[in-house]
């Protein structure tokens, strides 16, 4: 298993209530099979429902969403990595990507970010599609990232591994 996106520890705090779609880019270097979306969250009022989604990278901005986990609901204890799973794993081709979060359900939480000259984007909206343009920009890129099995080329293509025609 392998990952791609922002891990860590992060050194600034993010805020998000019900209704809010935020996330970072992450750039997958591999063909790859997702299974799940985690994000480091560090405190909530109330427990919100909870999804991880991918988006399209769209001019250096979020654009069409591609997929989207199972909701998950979180407890007020649910702080630390956490994970939100694909009910199916997606694949993913080389590229970049959003890897986003989505509340609904009286929701408040706190997500943990690194305070760098990447962006961390908000919207003021659950899951659209297309994102659309960002309500908010915020220093430094949340801590997301996605887990994923590295698939190859010739098995993504034709379903099986060929020998050569030379080898016996």
């Amino acid at each position: 298993m392998a990952i791609f996106g922002t891990s860590g520890n992060g050194t600034q705090d993010n805020g998000f209530l019900e209704g809010n779609t935020f996330g970072s880019s992450a750039t997958l270097i591999d063909n790859g099979i997702i299974s799940k979306i985690t994000a480091l969250i560090v405190s909530m009022t109330t427990g919100p429902t909870v999804r991880g989604l991918i988006y399209a990278d769209s001019a250096g901005l979020p654009g069409a969403l591609l997929y989207q986990t199972a909701a998950r609901p979180l407890a007020t204890s649910d702080v630390g990595n956490q994970d939100f799973v694909f009910t199916n794993p997606q694949p993913l081709s080389p590229g970049t990507y959003w890897l986003c979060l989505t509340a609904s359900g009286g929701s408040n939480f706190t997500c943990r970010s690194f305070s760098n000259s990447s962006l961390s984007q908000l919207k003021a909206a659950i899951a659209p599609d297309p994102f659309g343009t960002p309500t908010t920009n915020f220093e430094g890129p949340s801590i997301i990232y996605a887990t994923y099995t590295v698939r190859s080329m010739l098995t993504q293509t034709y379903g099986r591994r060929f020998r050569s025609p030379t080898t016996r």
